[in-house]
Order: structure tokens, then sequence, then C-alpha cells
């Protein structure tokens, strides 16, 4: 397929792309091993990644100073990243894939990633060697240790798992922008996994740190090929507030626990898999129509939009996908984030737009929302209790109670109504002619109505408008 070799250089490349805290990027060089992993925001989130050769150690992902293997190709689909390396005659191919189908919602919300290995000897001499994966604990907080982190590894009766977390929690303690998650739990399974203290550092600044090591080891010499995988699995507990009810992941309606869902990924590998290839081949013939360029942004934005969001349900069975702004303000289900991202969902699963645009439409409903245009947000992700943008100045409330409020607390000239409003009527239309179903404009008709007409009667002479729209 044409067009997926990335020989340009991107700002970031994608590696584990599951939600808003879980997007782990290689952002600083093309060159795996140039720099340590990093969550979008900057902050190190660190797979390392070390093969042995014969009984000599090399790098292919993360500092830690052992020499590297050299990278020979990098290569980015949609759903997958893939790295080649070369070491004395041996080869290794390295697919970092996330199995993000729109149009499987249960896929679509389970936190899991994979890491895939492929070593082929081509001298065809036999040679030892075994692949680790050690992955940092600094996975486990915000961008500063604050409390003793701990783990364990666990024998099933069907393999071994790891998982670490911070011995003391306080699930969503927190909302912002440029912040990582400081609660959950990570869980890896794949190889031989145990937990602890390494025998590499992290780099010089921070010494020796604990890990989850998965390694996968060749017990005989090899002379063709040797393959592995490595499952990663991430559980926040909770994972959105909204208007004061915590709510979890909509995996969670499947599966009792996350080592439930982890062996259920882990199982599934062979499967998903296949499925990531064909899916990648049609979302790229889709696509090679408009060109090579265009199926490199395709490639390039395809998980950074599914990472920018996570997909809950409430009590009551409404379905929402809840958006994070980054880098400006951090906003939850902000309304033109869900313009930006539409496109994706409106090809591929409509009903993920209506979901996109619930939490917008309850907002509005909320006595807190006193005016006749579309609300910009509902919240400062992951706490979405009400919109967070265009707060008084003088605003001394709570903000996890926005929602409960009957007071005047938004200062109107600080409000985005065109834009709001137009975002949603469009993607509200778009999504019911592509899905054929009424019942999203059905249940909110009167605020559809309330907004188009606002959008009539004073949308190209507004007093009060914000640069945005």
């Amino acid at each position: 397929m044409k067009g997926v070799v990335l020989m340009k250089h991107l700002p970031a490349y994608p590696l584990v792309t599951v939600d808003p805290y879980i997007s782990i990027w290689s952002m600083k060089h093309k060159k795996l091993y140039k720099d340590n992993t990093r969550m979008w925001a900057g902050y190190q989130k660190c797979l390392h990644g070390l093969m042995m050769i014969d009984d000599k150690p090399y790098r292919f992902m993360g500092e830690n100073g052992v020499h590297h293997m050299h990278q020979k190709v990098l290569k980015v689909t949609p759903l997958c990243t893939t790295y080649v390396f070369e070491k004395h005659d041996v080869r290794l191919k390295v697919d970092f894939w996330t199995p993000a189908f729109p149009d499987d919602l249960l896929l679509l919300s389970l936190p899991c990633a994979f890491i895939d290995y492929e070593v082929t000897i081509l001298d065809k001499r036999p040679h030892s060697v075994s692949i680790s994966l050690l992955v940092d604990e600094n996975f486990c907080y915000d961008s500063e240790k604050g409390k003793e982190i701990i783990g364990d590894a666990v024998k099933t009766d069907s393999s071994y798992y790891a998982y670490m977390r911070q011995n003391e929690q306080n699930v969503l303690e927190y909302s912002g922008d440029f912040n990582a998650i400081n609660w959950g739990t990570v869980y890896v399974t794949g190889g031989f996994v145990s937990f602890g203290k390494p025998t590499i550092k992290r780099n010089k600044r921070d010494g020796f740190v604990n890990y989850i090591h998965s390694e996968h080891k060749a017990y005989e010499p090899v002379s063709d090929k040797f393959c592995a995988h490595d499952t990663l699995f991430f559980d926040d507990g909770f994972s959105i507030e909204y208007m004061g009810e915590k709510l979890r992941g909509y995996w969670t309606e499947k599966f009792p626990d996350a080592v439930s869902a982890l062996k259920y990924c882990d199982e599934k590998h062979d499967e998903l898999r296949k499925q990531v290839s064909l899916r990648n081949t049609r979302i790229l013939r889709d696509g090679q129509r408009f060109g090579d360029d265009y199926c490199m942004l395709l490639s390039a934005a395809y998980r950074e939009v599914i990472a920018s969001h996570k997909l809950v349900k409430t009590d009551d069975g409404k379905l929402l996908y809840v958006s994070k702004n980054c880098t400006a303000g951090g906003f939850a289900a902000e309304t033109d984030v869900t313009y930006a991202s539409s496109p994706l969902f409106l090809l591929y699963n409509p009903s993920l737009v209506f979901a996109e645009l619930n939490g917008i439409c309850d907002f509005a409903r909320s006595a807190a929302w006193k005016f006749d245009f579309a609300p910009h947000d509902i919240g400062t992700y992951p706490i979405a209790d009400g919109q967070t943008y265009g707060l008084k100045a003088d605003f001394d409330g709570d903000k996890d109670k926005v929602y409960s409020t009957s007071d005047n607390i938004y200062d109107e000239e600080e409000q985005m109504p065109v834009e709001t409003s137009g975002d949603v009527l469009i993607l509200a239309y778009a999504a019911t002619v592509l899905s054929g179903d009424m019942s999203f404009i059905a249940e909110n008709k009167d605020l559809l109505l309330k907004w188009g007409d606002y959008l009539a009667e004073t949308g190209n002479d507004i007093a009060n408008q914000k640069n945005a729209d």
C-alpha cells in the first residue's frame, strides 16, 4: 500500500494509544532508542525494549545506557506502528497496535494495547535470543512520584501476568489539561513476567526504579524465526465523573474485572491482529483516492483521535463518548473537538457522534445553563460535572458541582455561541442522515430548534463573539 512508510518527520509516532491518560508516543526522534517514550503531554512514561543476542544486550526502545540496535524501518498505518531493527545478522520487527475499531464498542473501549515481536535470523546460523519489555513505574503516577508503588507477578491456570499501582489512591482526584493519571493499575502479560527493580537504570538522575519485566526467551538457538507478544492493560477504576456520578469504562459491562479482560485480550491476540490488518487495508484503500499525503495524515491522526476519547455509559443506559481537549484547557466533550474528530466516526460509526453530543444536551437541560445556545463543554476532563469554560471571574463555587447550581455563574461575553450551536446542529444532522437513526433528534428536538432559532436570529450580528467563532 502506497503512502504508509513515513519518510517525513512527524511530530510524534503513536505507540500505546488507549485514552487521554494512556496515550504514549515516541516524540523527540524517529529513532525509537533515542529518547524515552512519553505521554502526549511530554511526561516520560517509559517503555524499555531490550534484545539479547548471543548473551549480549542491545536496546531497541528507550534510553538506558545499553548499546542500541540499528533502526532500519519506521512505518505508521492507522492502527499499527512498525519498527525494524538489525544487529549481528539478526532482524527484529516490533509492532505497536491497538484494536480500536469504531464499529465495535467493546473493543473500542477496552484499555488494552499490544506489542508484537518477530525475530528473523538473516545468516541462518543458530543464535541465542531473548526479548525483554520493561514497563516503568511512572505509568502509575502523574509527573512526580508521591506514594509507594506496589505490584506482583501472579500465576493463573493459563498464563502469568504482572501488575503495579500506587499503594494509596484517590480515583478521579483531579482534573486538568497537562496532567497524567495518578490512579489505576497497570497489567502486563505475554512473557515470563516479574515486578521489582531491574538491573538497568531509567536514566542517570533517577537510577533504579520499579518495573514490570516481561521476558520472551527462545530456549533453543534460533536459526529461522522467533515470535512473541506482550499485552498491556490499564484499569483506571472509574473513568469519568458525570454530573456527580462516577462511571466505569464501557468494557466493564462485559468483564467483571481487569484480569478477566486482560485474559480475553491476550487470548484474542491472533484474531485481533488479523482484524487490524484488514481494517488498515480498508482505511488506506478508502483514503488512497486522495493521494499518498492524505494516507499519511490518516495514519498519523487515527489513533490520536481515538486516544482523545473515553467511552462510558450512564446508569440509565445513555452512551457517552467523552473527549479531552489537549493543550487548550483540558475541556471534556468540547464541541469544537467533537466537530474536528467527527469525520472518523461519521464514516465508521455515526452512533459515536450522538454519544459525543449526549453530554452537551444533558447539561443544556440543567439549571446552570440559562442561554439559548449550546454549551461549550461539560467540564474539565475527567470531571464532567458541567461547563468550566467561561465561568465568571468571581466564581468561587465548586466546579465539581456546576451542574446542580441555579446561579448565574457564566460570563456571556466569554461564550462561543455561533461555533457551539453550529457544531452541534451540523453533527446531529450528519449523524442522523448517515445512520438513519432519528432517536437523537427526537429526544433533543426542543434544544436543536432553540439553537437553530438562535443562529437564525443573531448568528450574523452577535454583540459578543469570541474569535474562535
